[in-house]
C-alpha cells in the first residue's frame, strides 16, 4: 500500500500525481485565512471546505482522510464524519477532529486514526488550554491540558485484532519533528502523544504544525516496532509553499 501524505496547506490546494497512491492523508491546516477573526473565518472557511476543498479533494479520485488543524476554524458545519467505523470500500473523503477508521486494501486492513489537537500554542483552534485562565474566543474546542490528549487517544487508539495503525494527527509527538523558529529549536510537541505511540506503537504517524520542523523521525528506534514519524507541511515559516508531499509505503 502507497499513501500520498501532507500538512498545513493554509488553502493552497496544489496539484496532486496520484498516480499508484491508494490513500492520500491530510494532517491539518487545510483552510485559508480571509480576515483572522474567528467568526468571519468561520464563515468564510465553511463555504471554502463546502466547495473548494471538497471538490478538489473528490478529483483526486483517491481516498482522502485528513484531520484539522488549530487555524481550521470552519468545521463546525463541515464534519464529513463516517457514520460506521469499518468499511470495505474507504470513504471518498473524511475529515474530522477526531475519529478511527477501519478501511481494507488489497485484501489488508488498516485503522487510520484522525486527531486534530494540539499543546496550547497561540489562542488558535483544537488546542490544549486551562479554560479558566484565559477567556476563549467564540467556536473553539479545546482540551484543558496535555493529558487530555492522552485521554481522548487513549479511546481511539491502540491495536485492535492484530490491524496496524496510521495515525494523522495536527500536532506532532514531543521531540519528533516539533520545532519552530523563534523557540531556540526546543521541542513544542505533545509528551502525552508521544506517550501514547510508545505505548501502542502505531506504524506511522502523519504530522504537521511546525513548519520548520519537516523531516523523517522514528519512535522506538532500539525496539522491535518502530513508529515513523513524518512531518509533511508543505509550507515554509514564510507560509509559502516550498515541499512536496511525503510519499511512503507500508508493505
Amino acid at each position: 500500500m502507497k499513501f500520498l501524505a501532507m500538512a498545513d496547506l493554509h488553502g493552497q490546494l496544489p496539484e496532486l500525481n496520484v498516480s499508484g497512491i491508494d490513500a492520500v492523508f491530510i494532517a491539518g491546516d487545510i483552510a485559508p485565512h480571509y480576515s483572522y477573526n474567528v467568526r468571519e473565518d468561520t464563515l468564510a472557511q465553511t463555504e471554502w471546505f463546502s466547495e473548494e476543498f471538497h471538490e478538489w479533494a473528490v478529483a483526486l479520485r483517491r481516498p482522502v482522510f485528513a484531520c484539522y488543524g488549530n487555524h481550521d476554524w470552519g468545521t463546525w458545519h463541515y464534519n464529513r464524519q463516517l457514520a460506521v467505523s469499518h468499511s470495505e470500500i474507504p470513504p471518498l473523503v473524511t475529515v474530522s477532529n477526531a475519529n478511527r477508521i477501519r478501511v481494507k486494501w488489497c485484501e489488508e486492513y488498516v485503522d487510520i486514526v484522525l486527531f486534530a489537537w494540539t499543546k496550547y500554542f497561540n489562542k488558535w483552534n483544537y488546542e490544549t488550554k486551562d479554560m479558566d485562565a484565559d477567556p476563549l474566543p467564540p467556536f473553539t474546542d479545546r482540551l484543558y491540558d496535555d493529558s487530555s490528549i492522552e485521554a481522548r487517544l487513549g479511546r481511539l487508539c491502540g491495536p485492535q485484532d492484530g490491524i496496524p495503525e496510521i495515525w494523522v494527527s495536527h500536532g506532532p509527538p514531543y521531540g519528533h519533528c516539533d520545532t519552530v523558529q523563534g523557540n531556540q529549536g526546543q521541542p513544542i510537541g505533545s509528551k502525552a502523544l508521544l506517550a501514547a505511540a510508545e505505548r501502542h506503537k502505531p506504524f506511522a504517524i502523519v504530522t504537521g504544525h511546525c513548519h520548520t520542523g519537516r523531516r523523517y523521525s522514528e519512535i522506538g528506534c532500539y525496539t522491535d516496532r518502530v513508529t515513523k514519524v513524518f512531518n509533511c507541511s508543505l509550507l515554509n515559516e514564510d507560509y509559502a509553499m516550498e515541499y512536496e508531499p511525503v510519499v511512503f509505503e507500508m508493505a
